[in-house]
């Protein structure tokens, strides 16, 4: 096996390049960049740290193991997947970009990350860690923002979709995805003017993961939807000035519906949902919606409590355990019931809590059938062991043994001691 070790210090594990500019690309050539010798292989591992900048080239489709190691760009993306590719990062290691208006991952792509800490510092350059303009789903690792001011951790979809020039903002055909997804299973993410902002035609689902944010100011959310986002899993917990978990809100009906779906998680703040209004009447959250199925919001003591008092953002919820006195005002067909340890969740109106008694009659049926059904096995396992030379423990053979020669039969059987 053979490296190249230029004088961007890079060496990875079964590839072999030339250096030109500081640009690896894996999986096809980039002109004035790299050489790709061995183009023909797709699993990568960092050999060393680097400070060279990963291109995912269209077509591809790799595998990069960070292997324990740092990349460490300046001024450019760390790691950028082309639409059209399809890449997957694994392992320990770190990847940060320093610099503004840069971010550790820029995913045009089809991008699966199952581990690595991916950071951002603001005070060397503000931007996002994550910006996503493809699809991403991240399964395991560590998203982290330190000294920051300004940026969200990560941003889901465009900031003005109809930017048609600038393709870190908008959308430019044949360099973005038009309607980026990112799923989220598991991980860390931590720090951030706002964890996760859903911008211009993103779609967001989270299914897991542990998301927390301490920010001086009122103004940011853990979650910031302008689209379309699902949680139905994960802990969310706000801290510093920051007491809101969640915002929802609509610019207009095309690429910022508006549309918060809640059906499950753990969240802790003073307040759920922000509402926020605007002067122009298609910019009003009054036309976002939040739908709440499920989730433990036990540690919350507002559900929403709205910006001015010109917005009344509907929320529509059929689910969920809130504190006692949480203010709540279930759907239509829905009714909140106390429950043990001085909650309440909401629940169909036809629910009726089992009582005491209904539990034990329960109780007194069961147990009967159960043993009754539990007989009907064993004396039917009793007559099919002789046939069968199925093993038997000794008191059921002893038993089964007797009935039979009773019957006149000779058995003979092992007994499994």
């Amino acid at each position: 096996m053979r490296f190249y070790r230029g004088s961007y210090a890079l060496r990875i594990a079964g590839l072999s390049v030339l250096v030109a500019v500081g640009a690896t690309v894996l999986g096809g050539k980039y002109a004035n960049a790299v050489t790709v010798i061995w183009s023909n292989m797709t699993e990568y591992s960092l050999a060393d740290d680097s400070t060279e900048q990963i291109v995912v080239k269209n077509g591809a489709n790799v595998k990069i193991n960070l292997n324990g190691k740092t990349l460490r760009t300046s001024g450019v993306d760390s790691v950028i997947v082309e639409k059209g590719a399809t890449a997957t990062i694994e392992g320990d290691g770190t990847v940060t970009a320093e610099g503004t208006g840069v971010a550790p991952i820029y995913n045009n792509g089809d991008l699966t990350i199952n581990g690595g800490t991916y950071l951002k510092d603001e005070s060397k350059g503000a931007y996002y860690a994550i910006l996503n303009h493809g699809n991403l789903t991240f399964n395991n690792g560590t998203v982290k923002m330190d000294n920051f001011t300004t940026s969200s951790l990560v941003d889901d979809g465009y900031y003005d979709f109809a930017n048609d020039k600038e393709h870190k903002i908008g959308y430019v055909s044949g360099v973005g995805q038009e309607e980026p997804t990112m799923t989220i299973n598991g991980g860390t993410f931590t720090g951030g003017a706002g964890i996760i902002k859903v911008d211009d035609n993103g779609t967001l689902t989270i299914n897991d993961g542990t998301f927390s944010a301490n920010y001086p100011k009122t103004d940011r959310m853990i979650i910031m939807n302008n689209h379309v986002a699902t949680i139905n899993g994960g802990t969310f917990t706000t801290a510093g000035g920051m007491n809101t978990v969640l915002m929802n809100r609509h610019y207009d009906g095309g690429h910022n519906e508006g549309t918060l779906t809640i059906n499950g998680g753990s969240f802790v703040g003073q307040k759920l949902i922000h509402e926020e209004s605007y002067d122009e009447s298609s910019h009003s959250s009054t036309d976002a919606k939040t739908i709440v199925t499920g989730g433990d919001f036990t540690k919350i003591d507002t559900v929403k409590t709205p910006y001015t008092a010109k917005t009344n953002m509907p929320v529509e919820i059929s689910g969920g355990t809130f504190k006692k006195d949480t203010e709540v005002e279930p759907a239509a067909e829905y009714k909140t019931i106390d429950i043990d340890g001085g909650d309440k969740k909401v629940v169909p109106k036809d629910y009726v809590e089992p009582t005491d008694d209904t539990k034990k009659d329960d109780k007194e049926v069961t147990k009967p059938r159960a043993e009754e059904a539990k007989t009907k096995e064993s004396d039917a396992a009793k007559i099919a062991a002789p046939n069968t030379g199925a093993e038997l423990d000794q008191g059921s053979m002893i038993s089964g043994f007797m009935a039979l020669l009773s019957a006149g039969l000779a058995v003979f059987a092992k007994i499994k001691l």
